[in-house]
């Protein structure tokens, strides 16, 4: 779960993480560069860059190589209607993930691996209000014999923010046979209690 700004629209995962056609289109759209970090850290590197798209408003743009993501946010702290500036990006030419795509590469993950990745991505740009195939997506990673799906599906329901999910994380804290992941499920449901 994150902490910010006052308002903030879903995130949108981009289809390629390729953050230079990014760039251009802030740049046609003359939004000033507001911040840019670069985090390393052990097999990974993530990528945070701002830009004001109106006086308040951000659009900010993260990458993470280890989840093979990127994605757009805008977050604003003086206006809770984000809909026009979230429709801008889409006119600007940005190609994003819809939610369905998201959820449906669950589904059609051969690996456990790539069943954990796609659950954090499918969390990363989940829509605002739960969907039946989220929810029962993110059931069945907690029905897994693998735990780093198992693990995935706790970030995934962080990520898409939805307080329906503290009871199954309560649940997972204690019966999971697993102890970080009864370990991640306890520090996931505090968060949602602590948001």
């Amino acid at each position: 779960m994150e902490q910010g700004p006052a308002h903030r629209s879903r995130r949108f995962v981009l289809r390629e993480h390729d953050s230079r056609r990014v760039f251009d289109i802030a740049d046609r759209m003359g939004w000033p560069k507001i911040g840019e970090t670069v985090r390393k850290g052990f097999r990974k590197k993530a990528l945070h860059v701002a830009w004001e798209m109106a006086p308040g408003v951000r659009l900010s743009y993260l990458s993470d190589r280890r989840a093979r993501t990127a994605y757009l946010v805008v977050t604003s702290e003086t206006t809770a209607d984000l809909l026009p500036y979230s429709a801008r990006i889409s006119e600007a030419g940005i190609d994003f993930l819809d939610p369905e795509e998201l959820v449906s590469a669950v589904g059609g993950a051969a690996k456990p691996k790539d069943e954990g990745l796609a659950l954090v991505r499918a969390g990363l740009g989940a829509p605002e209000n739960p969907t039946k195939p989220y929810v029962h997506a993110f059931f069945e990673a907690m029905r897994s014999p693998s735990t780093q799906v198992r693990m995935s599906g706790i970030t995934a329901m962080g990520y898409a923010e939805w307080p329906m999910f503290v009871e199954l994380l309560d649940a997972v804290s204690v019966e999971d046979g697993d102890a970080e992941v009864r370990e991640h499920a306890r520090s996931m449901a505090a968060a949602f209690r602590k948001a």
